[in-house]
């Protein structure tokens, strides 16, 4: 899609407060004509400035702007573009609509081309066209140390057909992680990967293939978590084990230490086939801390768990689907506690050493958290541009229903959610004039009776007009 910037020429402006439909071109003397709202009268025929160029030469493209069509959705309509008295309004209609809409939304963004970057997430084992090998089974081996895991992960995939093909391996790493070692087993072979520089590896490996040889080169994409590896000649009806190794920084959240392994595992959430969601999953993972384990989660729920002092363990049977992400979390009984770890070589010498320093910060949630939404109500947002900026608004109207409870509390971080609606363009005007309003269910019902009779009918945008009125209902701590 494209935007057009122009520049007009109006030239001398002959000013009129009554509409004149007879008017064909501008009076002699004058080079475009502008209707002025006349203050005088109660109901005006222009209530904003509104220009008229009769000569199209006076117009010149000054800029052409490209917006990719890939971040752009556009959302079916439920804004009516006609008036409606505000008290007849049908709340319930439109909470309805909205609900739909929300639907709507996720089935566009399902929908929506995505980024090349974003189309290679998940673990796959692709052919010269681009064909995923089935993927069997992920076996899991790992050990988690404080805040750091060491994951190994096993893969089974397996070629049907009956020829032989050429195929590359597609890896996402989890964030904070890093790549330490792969491995193959292909027809009882075993390959064991080895450090090289770039130039020199993709010689050996081309050097390889062309002599018939099972041959893996392993990269990592510039600007890019995913690391591909080009896995040779793979036989006709043969399995391929992949062994990768990583280790990661885990994240600590709410006092909690947590590991997520999503599309590493090689789940296809795209994908309409059930068989190709479910697979095989085994699980074996300890835990390591430096303080008392309270509590271990994990987002299976036949998993079994165990914990002694200090450590755990995490572990699912071989017979387990692979349903969804794998989440564990553990608490521990002093997470904030100072402490470094050593690690020893073969020798005994000390090799390594992790310090790690997890200060308790002190609650910083606000007590009042405002949201005010702005909309461009100018008139050159009508029809579908102001139709779903509308839309979206009123969607996230609806989420806010969903995190506050009926005095407006926000329900997980327990402070005051207040709200407004500021729409702009030649002037300003405001939802509330007397500032942010909590979101009570009384508020919320005349907010989206409010929303249902907003036009694009503010004239021109004058960029002051906003920050003027955000002045005026926004409430700011002088702290």
């Amino acid at each position: 899609r494209f935007i057009l910037a122009v520049s007009v020429d109006l030239g001398t402006q002959y000013r009129v407060t009554r509409q004149e439909p007879q008017l064909t071109k501008p009076p002699e003397g004058f080079d475009s004509v502008v209707g002025v709202p006349d203050r005088n009268l109660s109901f005006p025929d222009f209530q904003f400035e509104e220009y008229v160029v009769y000569d199209s030469s006076k117009i010149s493209i000054s800029y052409i702007i490209e917006i990719n069509s890939s971040e752009i959705s556009y959302l079916p309509l439920i804004i009516n573009s006609r008036a409606q008295d505000a008290s007849k309004v049908n709340v319930k209609e439109q909470r309805q609509i909205v609900s739909e809409t929300q639907k709507g939304i996720k089935e566009i963004i399902s929908k929506a081309k995505q980024p090349e970057s974003i189309e290679k997430t998940s673990t796959k084992l692709l052919t010269q066209d681009n064909q995923s090998l089935p993927l069997d089974s992920v076996h899991i081996r790992g050990n988690i140390m404080d805040l750091v895991a060491k994951i190994e992960m096993y893969q089974l995939f397996k070629n049907e057909s009956s020829s032989e093909c050429q195929v590359r391996y597609e890896f996402p790493l989890p964030p904070k992680s890093a790549v330490c070692g792969f491995e193959a087993f292909i027809n009882g072979k075993h390959i064991i990967g080895k450090v090289e520089e770039r130039g020199l590896a993709k010689k050996k490996f081309e050097t390889a293939i062309s002599q018939g040889h099972g041959a893996y080169l392993m990269e990592q994409e510039k600007n890019s978590d995913l690391f591909t590896v080009s896995v040779g000649n793979l036989p006709p009806n043969c399995d391929c084990l992949i062994k990768i190794t990583f280790v990661m920084e885990l994240n600590f959240i709410h006092d909690k230490t947590q590991l997520l392994l999503g599309k590493t595992l090689g789940i296809n959430y795209d994908s309409g086939s059930q068989a190709d969601k479910f697979r095989e999953l085994s699980l074996l993972i300890s835990i390591e801390c430096s303080s008392r384990i309270l509590q271990i989660q994990c987002s299976y729920l036949d998993s079994m768990m165990e914990k002694k002092l200090k450590s755990g363990t995490v572990a699912l049977l071989s017979n387990t689907l692979l349903e969804d992400e794998l989440y564990i979390a553990f608490r521990t009984e002093q997470p904030h506690e100072p402490r470094i770890w050593l690690e020893h070589g073969d020798n005994g010498d000390m090799s390594a050493a992790m310090l790690v320093l997890r200060p308790q910060l002190p609650d910083v949630t606000p007590k009042i958290s405002e949201i005010i939404f702005c909309i461009d109500r100018s008139s050159s947002m009508k029809n579908e541009p102001y139709n779903d900026s509308l839309k979206i608004m009123t969607c996230f109207l609806s989420l806010l229903e969903k995190m506050c409870d009926p005095r407006g509390y926000c329900i997980k971080k327990k402070s005051l959610i207040k709200f407004n609606i500021v729409g702009f363009g030649r002037y300003a005007t405001s939802f509330s004039s007397f500032g942010c309003v909590p979101y009570t269910k009384s508020n919320a019902l005349s907010c989206f009776s409010y929303i249902s009779v907003l036009f694009a009918n503010y004239g021109l945008t004058e960029e002051n007009t906003v920050f003027e009125e955000l002045c005026n209902v926004a409430q700011f701590n002088p702290k």
